[in-house]
C-alpha cells in the first residue's frame, strides 16, 4: 500500500511536469521547455540531459533499473522514455534532426525495455506507445538492440507475423552475423511451443512456422 501510494504520487507529480513541457511546446517557448526537461531528468535520474545524452543504453538502463528505487524501475522508465520522446521533438523543431531522433531511438528503447517486462501493469497515461515512436522513426533503419527488442515485443504480443517480417529485415541486414542467426533460431524454437490457434491469431500458421524455419536453418548453414 505505502509502495502504490508512492508510485501514484510519482506519477501524478511527473504528469503535472509532462503537462507543463507540452504547453510550452505548444506555445513555441522551446528553450525554456528542455530547461525543464533538464530539470525533470535531474529529478528522476540525478543526470540533466547532456549527462544522459552521453549515456549508452546499457548505461541509461542500468542507470534506472538499478537505482535506489530498483521496485520502480518500470514506471520510472515509462516516465523518461516520455521526457525523451519530448525532447526529441523539440529538438526536431529547432531544425536539430540528428540529436531528436537520437533522443527519439533513446526513448524507443527504454520504452521497449519496459513494455516487454513480466509485470504488466499499467503504465502512466502520458506514457507514449511503441507504435507512436516507431511512427516517428519509420525512415531509418533501427540499430540491431532496438530491433531484436522489438522482435521480443511483438512476440509477446502474439504479433508473430510482424515479428518474423522485422526478424527477416534484420538478418537480410546482416546476414553474416552469428548472434543474430542464433536469435532466430531460438524464436522459432519458442513458436513450435505454442499451439495452432496462438500461432494462427498471429498470422503465422505451424506450417508457416516449420518452412521458416527450415530455411532459417538452410542459410546458416550455406
Amino acid at each position: 500500500m505505502i509502495r502504490d501510494d508512492y508510485v501514484m504520487r510519482m506519477i501524478k507529480q511527473f504528469a503535472q511536469i509532462v503537462a507543463y513541457i507540452l504547453g510550452l511546446r505548444r506555445s513555441n517557448q522551446y528553450p525554456l521547455a528542455l530547461i525543464s526537461i533538464d530539470n525533470a531528468l535531474r529529478e528522476l535520474l540525478g543526470l540533466g540531459s547532456e549527462s544522459v545524452a552521453r549515456l549508452s543504453d546499457s548505461e541509461l538502463l542500468a542507470l534506472v533499473k538499478f537505482s535506489a528505487q530498483s521496485e520502480l524501475w518500470r514506471e520510472r522508465g515509462a516516465i523518461l522514455a516520455t521526457l525523451l520522446q519530448e525532447e526529441g521533438n523539440i529538438l526536431v523543431l529547432q531544425e536539430q534532426p540528428e540529436a531528436g531522433q537520437q533522443r527519439h531511438l533513446r526513448a524507443l528503447q527504454v520504452l521497449l525495455e519496459v513494455v516487454i517486462d513480466t509485470d504488466q501493469a499499467p503504465l502512466p497515461n502520458y506514457t507514449p506507445s511503441v507504435e507512436e515512436l516507431l511512427e516517428i522513426l519509420h525512415d531509418i533503419q533501427l540499430p540491431v538492440k532496438t530491433s531484436a527488442a522489438l522482435i521480443h515485443y511483438y512476440e509477446q504480443a502474439q504479433a508473430y507475423s510482424k515479428a518474423e517480417d522485422l526478424l527477416f529485415e534484420l538478418r537480410n541486414a546482416h546476414p553474416n552475423d552469428a548472434d543474430i542467426s542464433a536469435f532466430g533460431l531460438a524464436f522459432y524454437e519458442r513458436l513450435r511451443q505454442q499451439s495452432d490457434d496462438d500461432l494462427i491469431a498471429g498470422n503465422l500458421p505451424r506450417d508457416e512456422v516449420e518452412a521458416s524455419l527450415a530455411e532459417w536453418v538452410r542459410i546458416r548453414g550455406a
